[in-house]
């Protein structure tokens, strides 16, 4: 399914375009639907092993998994991201809050769970075989990949009101960035 024509370091440069557009799309509908100040401050992707991805992520993040043929797609979001919008969705001022979460409440499950529904439409929007499996609350608790097994990582740092709020990074299995390029190159195309 994937497109043979492209050398891989041009393949890998596109699918950080195409996760650029999945941080502008998140972004942008949080912000207009929140009526506060989100985006992107940082952007990077590369190459590395599970085990070095997971050492860039907070211990305590908002985790979703997603099924991928035999792998998934992780997509964590640090805690401080979704208080910040739970409590502006329901009422608060969105302030960001100085020190470390261990647990989340209800509304701030709700707000990590349509932070998810967001990247699932968004993945899913050219039919790609993809589909939300769980959440988890703990980085540790993922097992997607072998430690060692080579991914795309993906790191966005946010900030909300121009406060950082730490990250959304996303974790791919290089399968999924070559066998599924002509679905997000379609819709990276339909972009530009």
């Amino acid at each position: 399914m994937g497109d043979t024509n492209l050398d891989t370091k041009r393949l890998f440069e596109l699918f950080l375009r195409y996760n650029k557009l999945l941080g502008l799309h998140i972004t942008n509908t949080f912000s207009e639907d929140l009526k506060f100040s989100f985006g992107v401050s940082e952007f990077s992707g590369m190459l590395q092993d599970y085990k070095a991805c997971l050492s860039l992520i907070p211990a305590f993040s908002f985790v979703g998994h997603f099924g991928y043929e035999n792998r998934g797609v992780l997509c964590s979001l640090d805690s401080r991201i979704v208080s910040v919008s739970g409590n502006r969705c329901f009422g608060g001022a969105g302030l960001v809050e100085d020190g470390e979460k261990h647990s989340l409440t209800l509304s701030e499950q709700f707000i990590g769970k349509e932070y998810v529904s967001i990247v699932e439409k968004f993945l899913s929007r050219r039919d790609c075989p993809i589909a939300f499996t769980r959440m988890e609350y703990h980085i540790d608790r993922s097992h997607l990949f072998f430690s060692d097994e080579q991914v795309f990582f993906v790191d966005m740092k946010c900030s909300i009101q121009s406060h950082d709020v730490g990250s959304m990074v996303f974790v791919y299995p290089l399968q999924f960035v070559k066998q599924e390029s002509s679905r997000w190159l379609e819709e990276l195309n339909t972009h530009e």
